[in-house]
């Protein structure tokens, strides 16, 4: 189609060229009409002012008291359509339509030819369902298939109530499980917090031993620091004393013994300390100055004894070397049984003899020592005066067969 065929109205005409072609959707006598316009420049037609018969039509006379019409910015002339755009006036805007229109049409038929196909399918099928012997082999089949169903539900109801119980156990065991974990992880709690504190206090305990021991050890440390210096203050005390002694002469003078023993081998001497002075310490001079008896070097006196100025300062001195009169001796040590029943203790007695007369016989027993049945006694457990039976010494002996 020319571009010539394209234009539509007389203002596109006007613009574009002349076209003698009708539109498409005229009949033959618009087209001699529109021929006959085209050719004279104006539109020939039926007129609104006259009748069929051609007489003044009612619509015209009508309208006669309307202003006479006046071209505008929509129409450019009197020619000009009254509504430009609603109505395409070009013939391919018009055979487009009609092409759309011919789609839909046969889409349509093709929708329907399906669903009538579909619905003969579906009433021949119907025709099949609704058969006696169809319908009761079917309902023969959905009996069964109900039953198994219902069978099938009862399994299943019980699989589930199987299930839930289990669930249900299973939540009981991890809620028991949880609760002995937790009893026991409580108590293994308090074991380590007794743990603990026996730990700390064992702590504690053992710091506070070091810290006495620390306090012991600084002690015994100042102790003998203290005695250290108190024995050289002591023996430098001495050596000047010694000193002080020798330069003025102390010496003991006039030894004698007692008349009595002491003890077993033991006598008693006395001695007077010579070249005392007035002005110095009696009892120091006393303790300080040594003697010799029966060979035996003496320090000191076991007892001092002022008697006065003019009688002076005696010692008293124990010798235990030599004295053979002072050495009495045990008889028979004879068994008197056990000292009481279950007591393990067996009594052993001996008399005492050559006690010196005058002597304390208690002194000299309980001093004498003795030697039995394997073993050595320093004295008698006790001793017994028995008048003209003499003196008797008892030893107790651990026997387990009392």
């Amino acid at each position: 189609m020319s571009r010539s065929q394209r234009s539509s109205g007389p203002g596109d005409r006007t613009r574009r060229g002349t076209s003698t072609a009708p539109p498409s959707y005229t009949t033959e006598d618009h087209f001699q009409r529109y021929y006959q316009s085209d050719q004279t420049g104006g539109y020939y037609g039926p007129s609104e002012s006259t009748a069929s018969d051609g007489s003044a039509s009612p619509y015209y006379i009508s309208n006669q008291s309307r202003p006479p019409y006046t071209p505008n910015e929509h129409a450019y002339n009197e020619h000009s359509p009254l509504n430009p755009g609603a109505y395409p006036t070009r013939p391919k805007e018009t055979a487009q339509k009609g092409n759309s229109s011919s789609g839909f049409f046969v889409f349509l038929v093709i929708i329907l030819l399906c669903f009538g196909w579909s619905y003969a399918k579906m009433i021949s099928g119907s025709k099949t369902v609704l058969d006696p012997g169809k319908m009761e082999e079917l309902r023969h089949e959905w009996s069964l298939e109900l039953v198994k169903h219902e069978e099938e539900h009862k399994v299943w109801e019980a699989e589930r109530i199987t299930w839930e119980h289990d669930r249900m156990e299973h939540e009981d065991d991890l809620r028991r499980e949880r609760e002995k974990l937790d009893q026991q992880r409580n108590q293994e709690r308090k074991v380590w917090e007794a743990l603990r504190k026996a730990w700390e206090r064992e702590r504690l305990e053992h710091e506070e031993e070091l810290r006495k021991e620390r306090q012991e050890k600084e002690r015994q440390r100042q102790e003998r620091e203290r005695e250290l210096e108190e024995r050289h203050r002591r023996e430098e005390q001495q050596r000047r004393e010694e000193e002080e002694r020798i330069r003025l002469g102390l010496y003991w003078d006039e030894v004698q013994s007692e008349g009595h023993c002491y003890a077993y081998g033991t006598r008693e001497y006395t001695a007077r300390l010579m070249n005392l002075p007035a002005t110095y310490d009696r009892m120091k001079g006393c303790w300080d100055t040594p003697i010799t008896i029966h060979d035996v070097k003496l320090d000191h006196p076991y007892r001092c004894e002022n008697r006065g100025y003019f009688n002076g300062m005696y010692g008293h001195f124990l010798v235990k070397s030599g004295e053979t009169a002072c050495q009495p001796y045990w008889g028979t040590f004879d068994d008197k049984g056990c000292a009481n029943e279950g007591s393990h203790t067996r009594l052993i007695q001996s008399r005492l003899w050559n006690i010196p007369k005058g002597d304390d016989w208690n002194q000299m027993c309980s001093t004498t020592p003795a030697d039995f049945h394997g073993l050595h006694f320093e004295g008698p457990r006790y001793c017994e005066d028995k008048g003209i039976w003499g003196v008797y010494g008892v030893w107790e002996v651990e026997d387990l067969q009392c």
